[in-house]
């Protein structure tokens, strides 16, 4: 039977009763795309496609119909104290029948572990033949210290409200995140992302593209695999720096690394036209507009 090779991941449902904790259910499933999205035999839908179903009644084979994927992972999840249940569940959207299933409770400060071991099931359920680079980049925990995994997904959540207050709340957040473990590069590359869409909307690009470069440089340093980083220091090296060069070598890299990462595309699109190379254009566009 041949691998299952595009998968949507809906918004983990909430089912504390408690919204204070839509950070948790949302980061959770942020992370589990940006996992799966590293993957060069897997199609992830992005994140923006798949958050239009949060909060809503979903039939899996309907969604597999609507984004023409062929497996369905849905999941809910409850936080009672210190203590964390996820059931997480992968569905064939051809027939609506169950590939997997699992219930996970543990402790709040083992989030990354269920994480990891969410990515790992997925990507065996669905069949797909991972190189020792691909498991232990699905797998790859990017921090130890808990309470900086907890800032990282509540600064991620707040930033992509793109509202003044949530990108302000998610830098602070962020900042938190990277001040008590200043090697967690994911948090750094978050930092860029959200530097990069506060720039020119709350804070002056002068103030902003620095950090963006800074934040960008250092997730870059701390680990070299980390797409966002690429794409946001690519964005600094042609917007700012007016260094189409030096931008394309930053885009490239980010799409060996995720060429299934919708931003990645998209920005490589707008730097193609800017290059003149429509057809190439189109065709980024194209994918990111797919995904």
């Amino acid at each position: 039977e041949r691998p299952i090779d595009t998968l949507a991941i809906l918004p983990l449902v909430n089912a504390s009763g408690d919204a204070n904790l839509e950070y948790l259910s949302d980061g959770i499933t942020d992370s589990l795309i940006n996992n799966l999205s590293q993957l060069l035999q897997l199609r992830v839908m992005a994140r923006g496609t798949v958050f239009s179903y949060k909060g809503k009644e979903v039939d899996p084979r309907k969604v597999g119909e609507e984004l023409k994927v062929r497996a369905v992972f849905t999941g809910r999840m409850v936080q009672r104290g210190d203590t964390l249940t996820i059931q997480a569940d992968l569905v064939n959207a051809s027939d609506g029948s169950q590939i997997w299933g699992d219930r996970y409770t543990r402790k709040l400060t083992d989030a990354q572990a269920i994480l990891e071991e969410i990515s790992r099931q997925i990507s065996e359920k669905l069949r797909l033949k991972l190189s020792g680079v691909e498991q232990q980049r699905v797998t790859k925990r990017q921090t130890e210290n808990s309470e900086a995994y907890q800032l990282y997904l509540k600064g991620h959540y707040h930033s992509k409200q793109f509202s003044t207050d949530g990108l302000k709340s998610g830098i602070e957040y962020l900042n938190h995140a990277v001040e008590l473990d200043p090697t967690y590069a994911l948090a750094h590359a978050g930092l860029s992302s959200s530097y990069y869409d506060a720039s020119n909307f709350i804070f002056p690009p002068d103030e902003a593209m620095p950090k963006v470069k800074a934040a960008a440089q250092r997730a870059i340093e701390l680990d070299d695999t980390i797409a966002e980083a690429h794409v946001s220091l690519a964005i600094f090296r042609e917007r700012y720096e007016l260094n189409r060069v030096e931008a394309a070598k930053e885009f490239r890299r980010a799409l060996e690394l995720a060429p299934n990462f919708a931003r990645a595309q998209l920005y490589y699109g707008l730097h193609l036209i800017e290059e003149g190379r429509m057809d190439e254009a189109i065709a980024a566009m194209t994918r990111a507009r797919d995904l």
